[in-house]
């Protein structure tokens, strides 16, 4: 995994433990597949209504195939990596990507939300959900309420996000205007 790659896992992590990744992506796929939403809506509800699910269930790296495959995507056929005239299969402009990030209307629901574009949230970026810095809780009878602490980090979109050593996806060499 690049670090590009590991700066987004913390990213996405960051939201899911959260609690705030899952229903951005099924929002994603409401926007962005809307036929699939009224066949699903059961699975939908069961995969939300789980007290823990495991953010491997649903979110993939689409372009981690393996290493060797892109090695050889990159470099050619391994046989050629030593002859100086060789040349890579590939443009270099596009590149495959695994089994999972495949699109199929008949798989399960978490199948369906590793299919979405990568960055799993990316359709995102610019609504925001109005939280609340009151937690509430109901027991016995009695209410308890408390102020919850609320990381400004929240709402950030993708290319301001930092992780915890202060590294934004700039100081990687992305350049985020251009996104």
């Amino acid at each position: 995994m690049t670090q590009i790659e590991s700066w987004e896992m913390d990213r996405i992590r960051s939201l899911h433990y959260k609690k705030q990744l899952l229903p951005q992506l099924i929002d994603n796929l409401t926007e962005i597949r809307p036929e699939v939403i009224p066949r699903k809506q059961q699975e939908i509800n069961k995969l939300l209504s789980k007290r823990h699910v495991n953010l491997e269930a649903f979110v993939n790296f689409p372009y981690d195939i393996n290493p060797w495959a892109n090695a050889v995507n990159q470099l050619g056929p391994w046989y050629l990596w030593l002859w100086p005239f060789s040349s890579p299969s590939t443009t270099g402009s596009s590149f495959p990507k695994n089994d999972f990030a495949v699109f199929d209307a008949s798989t399960c629901i978490e199948d369906t939300l590793m299919s979405l574009p990568w960055p799993p949230d990316g359709y995102r970026h610019n609504k925001r959900t109005a939280g609340s810095s009151l937690e509430t809780a109901v027991s016995g009878g009695e209410q308890a309420i408390r102020h919850a602490h609320i990381d400004p980090r929240d709402k950030l979109d993708r290319n301001s996000w930092y992780n915890d050593w202060g590294e934004e996806l700039s100081d990687f060499g992305v350049d985020t205007e251009l996104e």
